[in-house]
C-alpha cells in the first residue's frame, strides 16, 4: 500500500454514525487519529461510485502515511472497517473499503474483550457508569398508549407514539377470511388499545377478532369482551353438577346450534326474524358463551312457548349486558340466584329497589306459579334441555 494508491468504497455498507458511542467507547482505545480517519471515511462515503487516492486523506488530516496505516490496523482490529486488494480494469492495484458502524455503548459493555480494554484505558469505574439503570424496581408515571387516547381517537397527540400494530398483517388475514370492518379508523386505534392494554400481539387479537366477528364484521366490544373475561378473577361459587355441564355446553356450541337445539325439542325450525335476534345480541358485545346461557335462562323462563320473542329475549340479553356478564361462569351464577328468587317467590323484577333495564317478569308472558308440582316438572324440563344440549342433540 502506497500514498498514491487508490481505494474504493465497496457498495451497501453504508454507516449512519453515532458519534457519541464512537467517543465513549471507541476513542479512549484507537486514539484521536484513528478516530478522525474512521469519521473522515464515513463522510466522504458514496458507495463506491469513483476510486480515490489515499492521499485525499492525508492531506486532509495533514498526517504522514505511516500513521495512516496504523490507524487502518486499529480500526481493523476493532471491527469497525474492512480492506480488501484487488485489480482493476486495467490490472492496477485498488483497494476495496468496508465500512461498519460502531457497536452500540451497551452492546460494547457486552463484549468482554472490548469492555477489558476500555476499562484499561479509562478505568472501571468510569466504564460502569456508562451501564443503564436496571429500571425493575422503578416506579413508571410516563403515560401508556390507552391511557391516552379512546377508541374514537380522541385526546389525539400530533407526537403521539409510533403504532407498532401490524394493521397491514391484521388487514391480510381480514381479507383472507373475508372479514371487513365497520369503521376502519376507529377499529385501528380500539384494535392497538385492546393489543397493549392486554399485551397482546396482533395476531393474538386477530384470532379473537376472527372468532368473535358478527356477520364477517370485526366485532370491537365483542373483542374487548372476550379479553376481559380471561383476565377478571375466577368464580368463588361452587356450582351444582348440572351448572357445571350448563357452563361446558354454553362454551362449545354456537347460540344458532343451541336454539337449533331448543327449537327441535319443540318440533319447529328457526326463523329469520330469531336470527336477527341472536344477532342484536352479538352487537350488544354479549359472547356466544353467554348468549348461550341466556337462551337456557329464557326458555327455562318461558316453558310454554317454542319461539324465541323479540322483545322479551332482547329485554333478557340487554340485562346481560348490563350487568356485565362477559363468560358463561357469570351468567349461570346469575341465572342461579334467579333460580332461586323464582323458587322463593321474590322475582328481582318485582322487586321496586331493582336497577336492572329489563321490565319487569310479572307481565301476561310470565307466570309465576311457584307450587312443588310445577317446580319438579320445571326443573325435570330443564334437566331434559341440558341433556339434550350435552348429546348435540341426539
Amino acid at each position: 500500500m502506497k500514498p498514491n494508491d487508490k481505494f474504493y468504497f465497496i457498495k451497501n455498507y453504508f454507516v449512519d454514525l453515532n458519534i457519541g458511542d464512537l467517543i465513549r467507547c471507541y476513542l479512549p482505545i484507537i486514539g484521536m487519529r484513528s478516530s478522525s480517519v474512521y469519521q473522515f471515511l464515513v463522510t466522504i462515503w458514496d458507495n463506491g461510485s469513483k476510486p480515490h487516492q489515499f492521499t485525499e486523506i492525508l492531506n486532509h488530516l495533514n498526517f504522514g502515511f505511516n500513521t495512516l496505516q496504523d490507524s487502518f490496523d486499529l480500526l481493523s482490529a476493532m471491527n469497525l472497517i474492512e480492506i480488501y486488494e484487488q485489480k482493476d480494469s486495467q490490472n492496477q492495484q485498488i483497494f476495496g473499503i468496508v465500512l461498519y458502524p460502531p457497536l452500540s455503548t451497551q452492546d460494547f459493555l457486552k463484549h468482554n474483550v472490548y469492555r477489558t480494554l476500555l476499562e484499561k484505558k479509562i478505568g472501571e469505574t468510569c466504564v460502569s457508569n456508562f451501564e443503564k439503570v436496571n429500571l425493575i424496581h422503578e416506579k413508571k408515571i410516563s403515560k401508556n398508549f390507552s391511557d391516552v387516547f379512546d377508541d374514537s381517537g380522541e385526546n389525539f397527540i400530533t407526537n403521539r407514539p409510533q403504532n407498532d400494530f401490524e394493521i397491514e398483517h391484521f388487514e391480510r388475514l381480514m381479507a383472507r377470511d373475508l372479514l371487513r370492518f365497520e369503521n376502519k379508523d376507529d377499529s385501528i386505534i380500539a384494535l392497538y388499545n385492546i393489543s397493549e392494554k392486554y399485551k397482546k400481539s396482533w395476531f393474538d387479537v386477530y384470532q379473537v377478532a376472527k372468532e368473535t366477528a358478527v356477520d364477517d364484521v370485526i366485532s370491537i366490544k365483542r373483542i374487548k369482551n372476550f379479553f376481559k373475561s380471561r383476565t377478571q378473577n375466577s368464580s368463588k361459587v361452587i356450582f351444582s353438577d348440572s351448572e357445571k355441564s350448563l357452563i361446558s355446553v354454553a362454551k362449545s356450541k354456537t347460540p344458532i346450534d343451541v336454539l337449533a337445539e331448543f327449537k327441535e325439542s319443540k318440533y319447529s325450525g328457526i326463523t329469520g326474524s330469531e336470527k336477527e335476534v341472536l344477532r342484536y345480541a352479538k352487537n350488544l358485545g354479549l359472547l356466544d358463551e353467554v348468549i348461550n346461557v341466556a337462551l337456557f335462562d329464557y326458555f327455562n323462563r318461558y316453558t310454554d312457548t317454542s319461539n324465541l320473542k323479540a322483545n322479551l329475549f332482547k329485554a333478557l340479553v340487554n340485562d346481560y349486558s348490563y350487568r356485565g356478564l362477559n363468560q358463561a361462569e357469570d351468567a349461570v351464577e346469575f341465572l342461579s340466584k334467579e333460580i332461586k328468587s323464582q323458587k322463593q317467590g321474590e322475582f328481582k323484577g318485582n322487586n321496586k329497589t331493582h336497577k336492572s333495564n329489563v321490565p319487569d317478569w310479572s307481565q301476561p308472558d310470565y307466570k309465576n306459579e311457584t307450587s312443588a308440582e310445577k317446580q319438579a316438572e320445571l326443573e325435570e324440563q330443564k334437566r331434559r334441555l341440558l341433556a339434550k344440549l350435552e348429546g348435540g342433540g341426539e
